[in-house]
């Protein structure tokens, strides 16, 4: 059995734009299965995740007048569980129940009993998920021969944006940031035109996808979770066989053979199909800029701590101090702008980030400020302790 622990955000198929909300809601209201997705599991595998905790049904007891343990009576209602095999093609059906129903709590026993007939609805159900397989298969690989984010980049001249074999002077990195990979790699995870651009050939090439023209409808896949649903009939569950080619990575590490392998620069999207639409998201637990993942930037300042600004690079911080406002704070709170001036309002007109390099603090005489960064709403979203204006 090919079950590959699930690392990544994976894309699934959906092509209609009925809302998750509604499939919850029509879930009672239907003859429902428990479903798992997997890749070569045969009988004996399925058996076995059906016999895991999980799917055990709850359990209700009831205790009457003498209110003594031999006074109780359980019940519960059996669980279906449909496990999907891709490489077969061939679906497993289990009913999950407890033995001895009425008895007392220790006296219920679990039983898996073979379905004899599965639904055909729940088996086209499950063969429409598995087509959505197929096309983000099918898209991101081909996203990834001919599709590039060479003109979208600012700074950008190359014909290929895999710097795999670009030897570029240790010196020029150290002094320019404008065109350092923490700046193209800052610059892709926050530009919405690339990856609006990348969305819409994804979707092009989904569109032209003939496992496309077969799929379902009132289906909605969000991760490794998916609803689907068909006249009377719904399943929900999990897929236990990932595909890891449904994202595009684009790699601006520096690798020399003059300075060895630079500072890692990475930038993930994971593709994402949902209401029939796909779209482009960056992932940014696996999106490295300067060595720093993108989810522990944006996590800095709050309740798990604060970046210094001493220890990331220094491109990094000019990538930031230039794509959003800042206000910059003592430790009393005192707003500074500008130079070091009053105003407590988002600008770009502070101490760089950057100035905090090489020594504890900045202007302020060693002492450490925090510098916020704002969205285009003013909301803060995340901080870095650097200089003081």
């Amino acid at each position: 059995m090919k079950v590959i622990t699930l690392l990544f955000f994976v894309l699934l198929f959906n092509s209609n734009s009925s809302s998750a909300s509604s499939n919850e809601a029509s879930t009672s209201s239907r003859d429902f299965y428990e479903s798992v997705i997997c890749d070569n599991c045969g009988y004996s595998e399925a058996r076995s995740i059906a016999s895991r905790s999980k799917y055990v049904p709850t359990m209700q007891c009831f205790v009457g007048s003498s209110g003594g343990p031999e006074d109780e009576a359980c019940y519960s209602a059996a669980n279906k569980l449909v496990v999907y095999d891709i490489a077969q093609e061939r679906a497993y059906g289990f009913y999950i129940r407890h033995k001895n129903q009425g008895g007392i709590s220790l006296d219920l026993t679990i039983e898996i009993a073979d379905m004899q007939q599965i639904p055909a609805d729940v088996i086209t159900l499950h063969k429409t998920i598995v087509n959505g397989y197929k096309v983000m298969t099918n898209v991101t690989r081909s996203l990834r021969q001919d599709f590039s984010f060479d003109s979208l980049v600012s700074g950008s001249n190359q014909s290929n944006l895999s710097f795999n074999s670009l030897a570029t002077s240790a010196n020029t990195l150290a002094t320019d940031c404008s065109n350092s990979p923490e700046m193209k790699a800052w610059d892709l995870a926050h530009n919405l035109s690339a990856r609006g651009k990348l969305g819409i050939e994804a979707n092009d090439k989904a569109d032209r996808d003939s496992n496309y023209k077969g799929s379902f409808q009132d289906i909605r896949i969000t991760g490794a979770n998916f609803q689907a649903a068909i006249y009377s009939i719904g399943i929900g569950g999990t897929v236990e066989y990932f595909d890891t080619t449904k994202q595009i990575v684009t790699d601006f590490t520096v690798h020399s053979k003059y300075f060895g392998a630079g500072t890692r620069n990475q930038v993930v999207f994971d593709l994402k199909m949902l209401d029939g639409t796909v779209d482009a998201e960056v992932n940014a637990r696996r999106t490295v800029i300067g060595g720093e993942r993108l989810f522990d930037i944006q996590k800095s300042g709050g309740s798990v701590g604060i970046m210094k600004a001493s220890q990331i690079s220094k491109c990094l911080a000019d990538a930031i101090d230039k794509t959003f406002p800042k206000t910059v704070s003592s430790s009393g709170g005192t707003g500074g702008g500008g130079g070091g001036g009053s105003s407590s309002s988002p600008n770009w007109g502070n101490i760089p980030l950057s100035q905090g390099h090489g020594n504890t603090g900045g202007g302020g005489g060693g002492d450490s400020c925090t510098h916020t960064y704002y969205d285009l709403h003013g909301e803060p979203m995340f901080s870095f302790s650097g200089p003081c204006p």
